[in-house]
C-alpha cells in the first residue's frame, strides 16, 4: 500500500490549491471590510472637461507633460435659477528638472458654491515615477485643507424654530488627503 501515490498526490495538490484560494479570498475579503470601516467619503467638485483637468483628481498625474502647467476654470450651471452651482479652480503642476522627470510637485487652490453651501479646498501634493515593466508608473499624494460653511440664515423653512435647521452660519475645516496611480 503507497501512501503518496500519484492519484493521492494530484488530489491532495487540488485540494491544497482550493484551500489557499479560498483562504486568500477570505484575507482580501476581510481586508476590504476593515478598509470600508475606516473609510471617509470624499468631496470632488465636476467639471464638465475634467480630462483637462486631470491633476486635480489624481495627485499621480502632477507633471506627467514634463513642462509646467498652470490652469483655471470656472464652471457655472443653472444660470439664472437662485442658489446655482459655481465652481472655481486655479492649480499648476510642475514636473522637477532631471534627466528622467521622476519627481513633480502641483497645488492649487478650488471653490465651489452650491446653494448655501460654500466649499474651499487649498492642496498640494506630490508625485513619484518609475519605469515598470516597459512602462511608466505614477505614484501620488496629496493633502489639503476643506473649509465648508452653510449659511444658515437663508434656509426658506416651513418651522422656523426647527433646531434641526440652524439658522446662522455653519462651517467647518477637515484634513483632506488623497493619493493616486497613474
Amino acid at each position: 500500500m503507497q501512501f503518496l501515490s500519484f492519484k493521492n498526490t494530484i488530489y491532495f495538490f487540488f485540494a491544497f490549491k482550493r484551500m489557499m484560494e479560498k483562504k486568500k479570498a477570505f484575507v482580501l475579503t476581510l481586508v476590504l471590510l476593515v478598509v470600508a470601516g475606516t473609510a471617509h467619503g470624499q468631496f470632488d467638485v465636476h467639471f464638465t472637461h475634467y480630462w483637462a483637468l486631470q491633476n486635480y483628481y489624481n495627485p499621480a498625474l502632477a507633471g506627467m507633460s514634463g513642462r509646467m502647467n498652470l490652469q483655471a476654470a470656472y464652471s457655472m450651471q443653472l444660470a439664472g435659477y437662485k442658489n446655482a452651482p459655481a465652481t472655481m479652480l486655479v492649480a499648476a503642476d510642475y514636473a522637477l528638472p532631471s534627466a528622467t522627470m521622476t519627481h513633480a510637485v502641483q497645488g492649487g487652490l478650488m471653490s465651489d458654491k452650491i446653494g448655501l453651501f460654500n466649499n474651499q479646498r487649498l492642496y498640494a501634493g506630490y508625485a513619484y515615477r518609475t519605469a515598470l515593466w516597459g512602462g511608466r508608473l505614477a505614484l501620488g499624494v496629496g493633502a489639503g485643507l476643506l473649509s465648508q460653511t452653510f449659511d444658515g440664515s437663508k434656509v426658506e423653512a416651513e418651522e422656523k424654530t426647527d433646531p434641526a435647521i440652524p439658522s446662522s452660519s455653519v462651517d467647518g475645516e477637515a484634513l483632506d488627503l488623497c493619493a493616486g496611480l497613474g
